[in-house]
């Protein structure tokens, strides 16, 4: 499994949706910030974090923009990164794959 399916398959999880990248729903449009925060913090892109969202470099920058803001406010956002973060990525795959 490549990290990109590991860290959405992470988010879906904490989240408990199944992702859809058009999709405009709250829970949805969550999961795209925390995955854009992730890989904007590990170097990637904007053009690449775009490909792998199906979304351009100008909504990856967006999308950091609206993560600051929301994170800074606290509530659902916060308390959803957080433990994503809190919990290592590679902890949670299947070892029996």
């Amino acid at each position: 499994m490549i990290l990109s399916e590991i860290v959405k398959n992470r988010i879906a999880e904490l989240l408990e949706i199944t992702l859809d990248v058009n999709s405009r729903k709250t829970e949805q449009i969550y999961a795209r910030l925390i995955f854009v925060k992730f890989y904007s913090d590990m170097g990637f892109t904007t053009t690449r974090i775009g490909e792998m969202i199906n979304k351009d470099h100008a909504t990856v920058i967006y999308s950091r923009k609206v993560f600051e803001k929301e994170y800074l406010s606290g509530g659902y956002l916060k308390a959803i990164y957080d433990e994503f973060k809190r919990v290592p990525l590679f902890d949670t795959i299947d070892k029996s794959e």
